[in-house]
Parts: structure tokens; C-alpha cells; sequence
């Protein structure tokens, strides 16, 4: 539940978070699909539909003709879909990460590209050291962005084991 709860607070803010840095242009908040091409993976998506509204997340299940006049440029082939009416996604993540970086630098911030963090450190409440490729650097804050690899850095700083996996 408590996971339901953060996801339904999550669209508003990253609208607010988009509005704030300069991002609406990238950000589209129309709603999602989850499309299907067989029967087998419709009867799938069907189920799994109904056990998200079961813990309040909102979607649709959208039959053919719904789902290519909701999105013409779909394939034929597609004979049903979830529509889930509260969400959004990057069009362009270069142009966000790009955006991020300018108002970073700008506001002041320091960034260090071409470059790996090995260990990273807490040395007290407001400093931190890694060590990198290029060196020891130390700063006051740290923004960990590594998606998937940021496993490893979480739990060198926190102690907490974030359950994130890479392929």
C-alpha cells in the first residue's frame, strides 16, 4: 500500500519538478499503454488490470477499436491494451539530462564527466570523499544518478542495500 500511495503522489510531482527546472517541454503526463498482440498476453494484461484497481491504481483495458483511434500509429496487430490514465514519461531524456546539468552548473554545481566513483565515503554529517578515476574529490552533498548501478554507491554511504538489479 504504502508503495500505491507513493505512486499516486508521483505524477504531480514530477509536474511540479518539470515546471520548476524547465522540463515540460520533454514531459508528456497524457497516460500510458500496455499493448498486446496475442490473446495469451491480453488475458495477461486483462488480470493484472483488474488487480491494480483492486489496490487503487487507475487503468483501462482498451479493445481494438479503442486502443488505434486512442493511438492510430499503433500496429493492426495489437488487439488490446491497458490504458493507465495517471502517468507520464521522458520524450527526450538528453534534452532533460542536458537541461538538468545547465541549471546545476548554473545554480553554482560541479560536475566531473569521464569519470568512475570507486569508493565513496561519508566523512561526517556535511562531507564526503570519493574516490574516483581522476582522483579524491570531496564535497558536501552528493546526487547519486546511476540508475541501476547506483546499488553499490547507496550502500556505501548508507549502509542500505537498495534492491536494484542490472541485466
Amino acid at each position: 500500500q504504502a508503495l500505491v500511495r507513493l505512486n499516486a503522489q508521483s505524477l504531480s510531482i514530477w509536474e511540479t519538478f518539470a515546471r520548476t527546472w524547465g522540463l515540460s517541454s520533454w514531459i508528456r503526463t497524457h497516460g500510458s499503454l500496455l499493448v498486446a498482440e496475442h490473446e495469451n498476453t491480453a488475458q495477461t494484461l486483462k488480470k493484472h488490470g483488474v488487480y491494480l484497481k483492486s489496490i487503487g491504481v487507475n487503468n483501462q483495458w482498451l479493445p481494438p477499436n479503442e486502443l488505434h483511434t486512442r493511438e492510430p500509429a499503433l500496429a493492426e496487430t495489437q488487439i488490446g491494451g491497458l490504458f493507465y490514465p495517471d502517468t507520464g514519461h521522458i520524450v527526450d531524456l538528453d534534452a532533460v539530462i542536458q537541461q538538468l546539468l545547465h541549471k546545476f552548473q548554473e545554480l553554482g554545481g560541479d560536475v566531473i564527466q569521464a569519470c568512475s566513483v570507486q569508493v565513496a565515503n561519508k566523512v561526517s554529517e556535511k562531507s564526503f570523499k570519493l574516490q574516483t578515476t581522476r582522483g579524491e574529490v570531496y564535497c558536501q552533498q552528493i546526487i547519486i544518478a546511476a540508475g541501476a548501478y547506483s546499488k553499490e554507491l547507496t550502500k556505501q554511504l548508507t549502509s542500505v542495500s537498495v534492491p536494484l538489479e542490472t541485466e
